[in-house]
């Protein structure tokens, strides 16, 4: 599976988007950003509008896999996640 665990993880740069899509509940995608130290990140994941009752989870982790943060959903009314990071 391509992307699936942390030692598929695809490279991006810090300033891009990227766009998975997910095949079934329990699928994960893994990016592997380098980040600044001191630097503020926005890491944003939006459900589909094809698939309105995904409910997104996103989770920064270190090199190693260890959670940095995490998010469910953004408020109590929108089920996307967010993560506002200073590294």
């Amino acid at each position: 599976m391509m992307n699936g665990t942390l030692d598929d993880a695809l490279p991006k740069a810090s300033s891009t988007m990227a766009q998975g899509s997910l095949s079934s509940n329990t699928d994960h995608d893994w990016y592997m950003v380098k980040l600044t130290a001191g630097s503020r990140y926005r890491f944003d994941m939006e459900k589909a509008a094809s698939s309105p009752t995904l409910d997104p989870y996103l989770a920064l982790r270190d090199a190693n896999g260890n959670l940095l943060s995490a998010n469910d959903d953004i408020s109590w009314d929108k089920s996307d996640s967010q993560i506002i990071y200073t590294a």
